[in-house]
């Protein structure tokens, strides 16, 4: 998975007191218990702290892998400007979270990453990691069909990038998604090749 540093014990004893189910090839997390959202929030801590936190919406009605390809391809060009290009043992770490509500863009679903700290991301000689994202959401293309279009992928109106300096209330607001049964897809760890 390239995420080798990750405190699994917590999320194997979540698991532990969980159903799952298989629902159209996902597989889906009964809650018999709300409070379990606690262990999920316990876990992520473990796993942070967080330098920045991330929303992006995407530009047109989509799959969730589609949005993945596009996350991923994202998340390839920052690794390339943070940590270099041929640096394959250095990689941006964290934490994407999917949701599906009624917004105003075009797609219900959108994301929100939170990203580990690291002493590379804003480093006084180079351009902070808030500018690299903002470079980069532009270069990466919409898929219709398995085929890249030329239209853009995010939506920058409806995009944002921030410090993250309340861990406690970051994370509270990113485990909201536990509160009710979830798909197992919308909450991913982020490694060397993405979500």
């Amino acid at each position: 998975m390239g995420f080798p540093e990750l405190n699994l014990s917590p999320l194997f004893a979540l698991m532990a007191e969980y159903y799952l189910i298989q629902y159209e090839g996902n597989y889906m997390i009964l809650q018999h218990n709300p409070s379990h959202r606690t262990i999920y929030a316990d876990f992520i801590k473990l796993n942070g702290p967080f330098a920045y936190f991330i929303t992006l919406t995407f530009q047109r009605l989509q799959t969730i892998e589609t949005c993945t390809q596009q996350i991923n391809y994202l998340i390839y060009l920052l690794n390339n400007k943070i940590c270099g290009r041929n640096n394959n043992a250095e990689f941006l770490q964290g934490f994407c979270f999917f949701e599906k509500h009624k917004t105003s863009a075009n797609n219900p679903l959108h994301s929100h990453i939170i990203i580990k700290d690291d002493s590379k991301l804003d480093l006084e000689s180079k351009a902070s990691f808030a500018d690299h994202f903002w470079t980069m959401i532009n270069k990466v293309r919409a898929v219709k069909s398995n085929c890249v279009t030329d239209k853009k992928a995010f939506n920058p109106k409806c995009c944002d990038i921030r410090r993250a300096h309340d861990q406690d209330g970051l994370i509270k607001y990113v485990t909201k998604i536990f509160e009710k049964p979830i798909d197992y897809n919308y909450f991913r760890p982020i490694g060397k090749n993405g979500i």
